[in-house]
C-alpha cells in the first residue's frame, strides 16, 4: 500500500545547517540517521532499506556565521568596562585576519520526493562571504589612533573589503540497492550556475590622518558572470539496522 508522509517546514537556524532539525540538533551526526529523501547529499544508501515514501512541498534552511561574535564572547564581554587589554583581547579573537561573515541558504524548488528506493530532488543554493579588514575593528574600539606601521603623527587604516557570491540549482537522481544486510546507494547530479559576483579591490585600500589633512584611497573591480555547469556523484554504504538498533554507515559526497 502506497503511503505518503508530507513534511511541510520552516527552518531559520545559526548553527548546523543542511537538511532539516534533526540534523541540526545532531550537530551534522547524521550519516545512518537520514531517511527518505534528506538522504541525498547525506548517504544515498540508506533508501535501501527505507519502507516508506517522502515528499517534501516547501522548505529553506539558512546558516549565517561569522569568526567575531559568539554567545560566549558576548557574555564575556557584556557590561565590561573596555580598558586597552580588553580591546587587544576582543581583537585577537581575529587571529590577525579579517572579520568574516559567511552564510548559505538552502531553498528546494518544486518538488522533491523519496519512493521504491529512489529519490529526485531539486534545489537552489546561495553561498555568500563578506570579508572585512581587522581595521575596521580597531577604528571602531579605539578611534582615530595609530593601527599600523606609519608616522608617528600619522594613522593609518587598512579599509580593504571583499565579497563573493555563488547561486546555484542542483538536481540530482538517487537510486539504492538492498544487499540485506548492506545497503549500497548512489546519486548522481547535475550542478547549474544561476549567478557569480566577485568584489575586491585592485590594490591595498587605506584611509591615512594626520594633523593637517585626510589621505584616501580606494579602488576596486566587480566581477559578474552566469552559466556554466558540471556533474558530481555520492557513493554510500550502510548496513541494515540491528535488532538493537545498530546501524553502520559511509559516504562520500560530491566525488
Amino acid at each position: 500500500m502506497f503511503f505518503l508522509r508530507c513534511f511541510i517546514f520552516f527552518n531559520i537556524i545559526f548553527c548546523y545547517y543542511k537538511q532539516d532539525p534533526i540534523m541540526m540538533g545532531l550537530s551534522g551526526s547524521y550519516n545512518t540517521i537520514a531517511r527518505g529523501y534528506h538522504c541525498v547529499g547525506i548517504n544515498p544508501a540508506n533508501l535501501a532499506f527505507e519502507e516508506e515514501n517522502y515528499i517534501g512541498l516547501f522548505g529553506i534552511n539558512f546558516s549565517l556565521s561569522n569568526n567575531l561574535v559568539t554567545r560566549h564572547r558576548l557574555n564575556d564581554i557584556s557590561g565590561v568596562f573596555l580598558d586597552s587589554t580588553k580591546k587587544e583581547e576582543i581583537i585577537g579573537y581575529l587571529n590577525e585576519g579579517p572579520m568574516e561573515i559567511n552564510s548559505f541558504i538552502n531553498s528546494p524548488i518544486i518538488m522533491n520526493f523519496s519512493v521504491n528506493k529512489f529519490a529526485i530532488t531539486s534545489q537552489i543554493k546561495y553561498f555568500s562571504n563578506f570579508e572585512l579588514s581587522q581595521d575596521f575593528l580597531k577604528l571602531f574600539l579605539e578611534g582615530n589612533s595609530e593601527v599600523s606601521n606609519g608616522d608617528e603623527d600619522d594613522y593609518i587604516y587598512d579599509l580593504s573589503m571583499e565579497n563573493n557570491i555563488a547561486i546555484v540549482w542542483e538536481a540530482s537522481f538517487t537510486k539504492a540497492f538492498d544487499f540485506e544486510p548492506l545497503g549500497l546507494g548512489f546519486t548522481l547530479k547535475y550542478l547549474r550556475g544561476l549567478s557569480y559576483y566577485n568584489l575586491q579591490p585592485t590594490q591595498d585600500p587605506y584611509f591615512q590622518t594626520n594633523f593637517t589633512d585626510i589621505t584616501s584611497k580606494n579602488t576596486y573591480i566587480m566581477k559578474q558572470n552566469s552559466g556554466g555547469e558540471g556533474f558530481a556523484v555520492d557513493l554510500g554504504l550502510t548496513t541494515k539496522p540491528t535488532d538493537s538498533g545498530w546501524t553502520f554507515g559511509l559516504s562520500v559526497i560530491n566525488f
